[in-house]
């Protein structure tokens, strides 16, 4: 048997409907009330609300392009072993301007150019100081008496700046400039006069091709080209043993030439790269180099 519903109940059941409707209408007026509030001052809504994305169990791959700079030295990050170094980095410029075969005079005694392997320690003390004298030679000044000097101090932190830390000892003469000696006294190393510089037709270009640091250890690499004028050939090596091949006559092959030549024909020359070694005070130091296109 059916309830009879009075309508007294569905007259309520009405109320209350339409009151719930209003109540909810209402509140959905006030809640886009308030967001269009805050948008109007320009509230950050993200501080109060928080949202969680998805997570991926896939790991984010670091972009080669990120640069971190270890040591003072630009580098690349390519994998966590071997790293692309900028070679365009001052710090990375400087260790090889100091330490590059074709510098001018450095090491005459026939111990450091064109080697197939040189080791430092395996270096004379002349020719140690040949090379950090790329450094201090900047530092060299000219006395009220004519003379030429430069400090031990700016010696000392060359070569130990080249070499380690304790690594300097004191000479009775350092080679420095071109041809030329100094004489050691009174904390200062002094020259008179420095040998005049004798013309040459061969022109030395040396190019650095790239640079890797692998753990502690930063290798430079760079590609070499001899331009005998006189004779009007490329070369591999400065006596002109090997030739590349002979070049017009008279031709003004200028540094963006050679340049050029090195970066095309790279394969065909020799390259030398340079290492150097991280210390335990974590400053790069130079260990040698090895030609490494043989």
């Amino acid at each position: 048997m059916k309830k009879r519903v009075a309508k007294s109940e569905i007259e309520i059941a009405r109320k209350s409907s339409r009151f719930l409707f209003v109540i909810s209408f209402m509140l959905l007026v006030f809640l886009f009330l308030g967001f269009g509030v805050l948008y109007v001052l320009d509230v950050d809504v993200s501080r109060y609300v928080h949202f969680q994305m998805p997570t991926s169990t896939t790991p984010k791959k670091e972009s080669n392009s990120d640069k971190v700079i270890k040591n003072g030295v630009m580098i690349y990050p390519d994998d966590p072993v071997a790293m692309k170094v900028d070679i365009n980095d001052g710090n990375v410029k400087t260790f090889y301007d100091t330490v590059k075969i074709t510098n001018d005079d450095v090491c005459i005694d026939g111990g450091y150019r064109e080697k197939k392997q040189v080791v430092v320690d395996g270096l004379s003390e002349k020719c140690k100081f040949s090379l950090a004298s790329k450094i201090y030679e900047k530092n060299v000044q000219q006395g009220l008496d004519g003379k030429l000097f430069v400090s031990e101090e700016d010696v000392k932190k060359a070569y130990e700046g080249l070499y380690g830390t304790g690594t300097y000892e004191k000479q009775d003469s350092i080679p420095c400039l071109y041809k030329t000696n100094f004489i050691y006294h009174g904390d200062y190393y002094f020259t008179e006069s420095v040998a005049p510089e004798e013309g040459t037709s061969l022109v030395s270009y040396e190019k650095m091709l790239h640079a890797v640091r692998d753990g502690e250890q930063l290798d430079i690499t760079t590609a070499v080209l001899y331009y005998e004028r006189a004779l009007s050939l490329f070369c591999k090596d400065s006596r002109c043993e090997t030739i590349i091949e002979t070049v017009k006559q008279d031709a003004d092959y200028g540094e963006d030439y050679l340049s050029l030549y090195v970066a095309y024909h790279q394969n065909e020359l020799y390259q030398y790269t340079y290492h150097f070694k991280m210390d335990s005070a974590g400053f790069y130091r130079y260990i040698g180099y090895d030609r490494t296109n043989d």
